[in-house]
C-alpha cells in the first residue's frame, strides 16, 4: 500500500536495487526493482514540474496530447491565477490618489513586483524540491525560516540598494528622498516574499497536500498583490503622503 514515490525515496536513499512487496500479513508478493523504479521517478518529476508551471499534473506526453487535452491542462489555473491577478486593479484604485500625486511610484511598481515574486518563486522552489527530495521536514520548520529571513533581510538590502542607485542615477532621476523610500518598499518587499515562498510550501505539505500548488507563477501573483500593498504604504508613510 506504499505510494510509489515512496518507494522510489527509500529505494535511493538505502541504495538498494530492489524491495519486497508484502501483504497485511507480511507475505511475499513480488519485488519493485531499480528498473521498475526509474520511470515512477520519471512520471513524478514531470507531474512536478507541470504544477510548478501552473499546469494539470498528469504526465501525458506532449505530441501524443490533443489540442483540447493541452488547453484543459493549462486553462484552470490560467483562469484562476487571471482572476487574483485582477485584485490588483482594486489596489490600484485604492491607492490612486497617492498614484497620481506620485506616478514615479506608478513607473517603479512593475520592478518591485517582479522582483518580490522572483524571490518568492526561488524560495518556493528550494522549499518544493527539499521536500521532495526528502531533505527538508516540518520539524526543520524553524531552521529554516531563521534561514530564511536572513536571507531575505540580505536580499532585500542588497536589491533595495540596486534600486535605490538606479532610480536616483538613472532616468527618470528622482530625488534622493523618493528614491530612498522605493529602495525601502524592495526590501521589506523581498523579505516578505522570501519568507512566504517558505512557509507556504512546508505548510501545505504539513496538511497533506501537495506543496508544488505553491508554484512560481501561483506565487508571484500572490506577492503581486501583498507587494503593491507594501510598497504604496512604505512609500506613503516615508514621504508623508
Amino acid at each position: 500500500d506504499t505510494d510509489q514515490e515512496e518507494t522510489a525515496r527509500i529505494l535511493d536513499s538505502h541504495n538498494l536495487i530492489a524491495v519486497p512487496v508484502v501483504d497485511a500479513a507480511e507475505k511475499l508478493l513480488g519485488i519493485v526493482t531499480v528498473d521498475d523504479i526509474i520511470a515512477v521517478i520519471r512520471e513524478e518529476q514531470t507531474e512536478d514540474v507541470y504544477k510548478m508551471g501552473a499546469m494539470d499534473g498528469v504526465a501525458d506526453p506532449y505530441l501524443s496530447t490533443t489540442i483540447l487535452g493541452l488547453v484543459k491542462k493549462r486553462i484552470p489555473w490560467l483562469v484562476v491565477l487571471l482572476l487574483l491577478g485582477t485584485v490588483t486593479t482594486n489596489l490600484l484604485h485604492h491607492y490612486e490618489s497617492i498614484i497620481l500625486g506620485a506616478t514615479f511610484l506608478f513607473i517603479f511598481m512593475p520592478v518591485i513586483t517582479q522582483t518580490g515574486g522572483n524571490a518568492g518563486g526561488q524560495s518556493s522552489t528550494l522549499m518544493i524540491r527539499g521536500l521532495a527530495t526528502g531533505e527538508i521536514h516540518f520539524k526543520d520548520f524553524k531552521r529554516v525560516i531563521w534561514r530564511e529571513i536572513l536571507v531575505g533581510i540580505l536580499l532585500g538590502v542588497a536589491t533595495g540598494l540596486v534600486i535605490f542607485l538606479r532610480s536616483y542615477l538613472l532616468p527618470p532621476g528622482i530625488g534622493i528622498a523618493e528614491a530612498a523610500a522605493i529602495g525601502s518598499a524592495l526590501i521589506f518587499v523581498v523579505l516578505f516574499a522570501t519568507v512566504v515562498g517558505t512557509v507556504a510550501p512546508i505548510l501545505i505539505a504539513r496538511l497533506g497536500f501537495d506543496p508544488t500548488v505553491m508554484s512560481a507563477p501561483l506565487m508571484a501573483t500572490l506577492i503581486d498583490v501583498a507587494g503593491i500593498t507594501i510598497y504604496f504604504e512604505t512609500a506613503r508613510h516615508l514621504l508623508k503622503m
